[in-house]
């Protein structure tokens, strides 16, 4: 691949400031065959060749985001993978891994086979597959041989058969997947605290949106962290956890990082940028689980992820239509916990580096490429590399976008920052070497593809 002579390429992207985690640099990028063939200066030797001009421009990773729900099968009207993947493609996420709360659940070989034979026909990003146990652990070494990147374990505020309560089965669990040799991710929680909570909340009559966040406090999510972490320990295990949101799951995961190896976390989007007011101004379109916690929380979690405690930002895409929300209008209870994502991923992250909250190659870092590597989907994908698969977003820094409802690809529709203005315009993403979305629209037909994990 760095052999391939300039007049053999099919693409150039000249000049412009190219972020890697390790610092940026002004050069080019030569695309052969839909993958990064050179980098470097390429003069007039490769003036014939196709070109984007990136002068001035930052030339990015395509994000990957390691935690979304596109609903499909089972609950298209929600969302599908078209429509999700083309918020993706806009938002200049290129790469997802899709979460197996779909019905059927993906914990047979034959869910999987079917979600696999829908990205290839449906996607315009690529897309991973998570996969969980259910009531079929005799599955477990075939989803691995069929790729999945993950094997995913909810420890709360999910009904069976992806429940796993019982703390002897997940130690069980935990020993046989790490056998297995995938990634297990923790959704952290317990249910006899969000039990307690709820029914303390109802018998005081509160419908407020405020009353929801109190029927799932830190207490629960931490509480779930620390029983993952010792049941970890005792089946020799490694851990990514899921939704870290509060300051007191940050307490329990550094602990437990201090006596086992192996653990990873992920924040998501909403937490780092939204707090308990914007679950009070806008109710039932800005819940979710877990809910928003408050700015110390927040501020906490930004900490997390400068000193590293915190190494994934993801968005836990989980979009429902506008009349569902609505009924949640008078009872926050009645609506479904769930928002959109995607499409405002890179947005909002661009706008953090532009308040100082992150540097342009920690963003790189903790949204494409360590993702990438802790879900064994790297080096195809994640960063800017020879021999990678070109998976580009051009960002003009000096430009602005504001974030419109109107505007959102995803069947959600409302989106709780609308209005808000970011830093730094999302030109086009590339997914390998294609454009596949300019200046806030979708370019083409779907060419996304399934990711298996590398073995």
């Amino acid at each position: 691949m760095e052999n391939a002579r300039l007049t053999d390429l099919d693409l150039v992207i000249a000049d412009g400031e190219v972020v890697f985690p390790h610092g940026t640099q002004r050069t080019s990028l030569g695309i052969k065959d839909g993958r990064v063939a050179l980098i470097g200066e390429l003069g007039e030797r490769a003036k014939d060749v196709p070109r984007l001009d990136a002068a001035g421009k930052w030339v990015l990773p395509g994000l990957v985001d390691a935690h979304v729900h596109f609903r499909e099968p089972g609950a298209e009207h929600k969302e599908d993978l078209r429509s999700g993947s083309m918020a993706a493609a806009v938002g200049g996420v290129t790469s997802v891994m899709d979460m197996p709360t779909t019905s059927p659940p993906t914990t047979t070989p034959e869910a999987f086979a079917q979600k696999r034979s829908l990205i290839e026909e449906k996607a315009h990003v690529d897309i991973a597959i998570q996969a969980a146990i259910g009531d079929h652990p005799e599955h477990m070494e075939t989803l691995a041989r069929m790729g999945a990147v993950s094997f995913e374990i909810f420890l709360a505020d999910i009904p069976p058969p992806l429940l796993v309560a019982d703390t002897g089965r997940l130690v069980d669990l935990l020993e046989r997947l790490s056998a297995v040799g995938v990634v297990v991710g923790i959704t952290p929680g317990d249910d006899g605290v969000i039990a307690a909570r709820t029914a303390n909340v109802n018998r005081h009559g509160r419908t407020d949106p405020l009353s929801f966040a109190e029927t799932r406090p830190p207490l629960s999510e931490a509480l779930g962290v620390v029983k993952a972490i010792l049941a970890a320990e005792a089946a020799g295990a490694e851990i990514h956890f899921r939704q870290i949101s509060c300051r007191a799951s940050l307490e329990a995961l550094r602990r437990g990082k201090d006596r086992l190896k192996g653990i990873t976390a992920e924040a998501m989007v909403h937490h780092l940028t939204l707090d308990q007011g914007t679950l009070e101004e806008q109710g039932p379109f800005a819940k979710m689980i877990p809910p928003l916690r408050r700015p110390e929380d927040v501020e906490a979690l930004w900490a997390a992820l400068g000193e590293g405690l915190i190494e994934i930002v993801a968005t836990d895409h989980a979009p429902h239509p506008p009349g569902e929300k609505e009924q949640g209008l008078e009872d926050i209870h009645q609506a479904p916990g769930g928002i959109p994502g995607v499409q405002t991923f890179l947005p909002l992250m661009l706008e953090s580096v532009h308040q100082g909250r992150l540097s342009l190659e920690r963003l790189v870092a903790c949204c494409a490429e360590i993702p990438a590597r802790r879900f064994g989907i790297f080096p195809q994908k994640g960063h800017i590399g020879l021999g990678a698969d070109a998976d580009l977003v051009i960002v003009n820094p000096r430009g602005e976008q504001v974030i419109d409802n109107a505007t959102q690809f995803s069947k959600a529709g409302r989106t709780p920052y609308h209005g808000w203005r970011t830093h730094g315009s999302i030109e086009c993403t590339l997914l390998r070497g294609r454009v596949i979305a300019r200046d806030g629209q979708v370019q083409g037909a779907p060419t996304g593809k399934f990711i298996a994990r590398a073995n």
